[in-house]
């Protein structure tokens, strides 16, 4: 998989939150950002 992503986006694959807070706050930013995305 590193051959297709590079091994700076496999470290992000699966990556687990601390709690969650941060997965709400998260998943709450990339709302507001593909909600926005349309906009401009």
């Amino acid at each position: 998989m590193t051959n297709l992503y590079g091994p700076d986006a496999i470290s992000t694959i699966g990556r687990r939150f601390k709690n969650d807070t941060e997965r709400l706050e998260n998943l709450f930013d990339l709302y507001v950002k593909m909600a926005t995305a349309g906009t401009t």
